[in-house]
């Protein structure tokens, strides 16, 4: 099993030399508690903060009463881009936000019925849109600062029968932004390959085994991880689907992301170039709790109509057989 974990969260996101980090200053307003606290950019200060990044890779951000936070630049040229984006079509002034920064996915294999699939869990919405990406010959989980490439390309390439670990580390020498990435990988083998970057969130780590690839940033620490390669373990009776809903259940009860939880997903693909298994929580206040319950809504009335579609055996399909007698 490999395993990479961080530490160090005092030193990643230092104040500024001499000035303590203040309460909400303004720009900051508090939502559920399970909600993130977000920082309103102006495209100047944006543009001010990208063009005052440090040499160690550091930005100085001025966030109001001449205040000034250290933030890792990639995030400060996000918030630049996406900023000036708004600008552009008249929505200055309008906080964007940075890209999604995933708590924690599982990538697996189930070796009963080959099928692969991928669930996640996080503090910001619709965690299904940017993580999970499925193949019949592979799955990948791109989270932190998510590079969809990683699974664009990847997964063509696993299907070609390439290792996970052969495919990761080809795609990642050549991404310039391979030190915000997170991202775990399973072929149809079972075989799995992680990647966490050292500017990922503490605490940041992954495992991998026979079948799976565990991954988060910005836990509350290890212990989250374990339980969720725990769990996903000891339930290989079962279902993937329902090992995934699991899996989630369980990183969110050990802790999950320390600011919460707003949006889950499970996505599981068969011998077919479509999901058997698509269950998205886009926001929700309980997104694991909903998680479950949208888990027994879809297997009562959603999958037995999955099943009855076209087959590339079968491009009937069951469902158009008894509509046509």
């Amino acid at each position: 099993m490999g395993v990479r974990h961080g530490g160090h969260a005092a030193a990643r996101y230092p104040a500024h030399p001499g000035t303590p980090r203040p309460p909400a200053p303004p720009g900051h307003t508090s939502r559920r508690r399970d909600q993130r606290v977000a920082l309103t950019r102006t495209v100047n200060t944006a543009q001010r903060c990208a063009a005052d990044a440090e040499p160690d890779g550091w930005a100085v951000e001025v966030v109001g009463g001449g205040v000034c936070w250290r933030v890792p630049f990639v995030e400060v040229l996000t918030a630049a881009t996406v900023t000036a984006t708004d600008a552009g079509s008249g929505n200055a002034g309008r906080s964007s936000g940075y890209l999604p920064t995933v708590t924690f996915s599982i990538a697996a294999r189930c070796p009963r019925t080959g099928q692969l699939g991928v669930g996640a869990l996080t503090a910001r919405p619709a965690v299904g849109k940017f993580v999970a990406h499925v193949h019949p010959g592979g799955v990948v989980a791109t989270q932190a600062t998510p590079n969809p490439f990683l699974a664009y390309d990847g997964l063509p390439l696993l299907g070609e029968g390439r290792s996970p670990q052969d495919v990761l580390t080809e795609l990642l020498a050549r991404d310039p932004g391979r030190e915000v990435r997170q991202v775990g990988m399973v072929d149809r083998q079972g075989r799995s390959h992680a990647f966490t970057g050292s500017r990922t969130r503490d605490w940041a780590g992954h495992h991998t085994g026979p079948g799976f690839a565990v991954q988060g940033n910005r836990l509350v620490g290890p212990e989250t991880l374990a339980e969720i390669v725990r769990v996903f373990e000891d339930s290989r009776e079962i279902d993937l689907a329902e090992r995934l809903v699991l899996a989630i259940e369980t990183g969110e009860e050990a802790g999950g992301d320390r600011h919460g939880a707003r949006s889950a997903t499970v996505t599981v693909i068969g011998d077919q170039p479509y999901p058997l298994w698509d269950v998205r929580v886009d926001d929700a206040e309980h997104p694991a709790r909903e998680l479950r319950r949208l888990h027994g809504v879809f297997q009562e009335e959603v999958l037995p109509t999955v099943q009855g579609m076209p087959t590339r055996d079968d491009p009937m399909g069951e469902a158009a057989r008894q509509a046509l007698g």
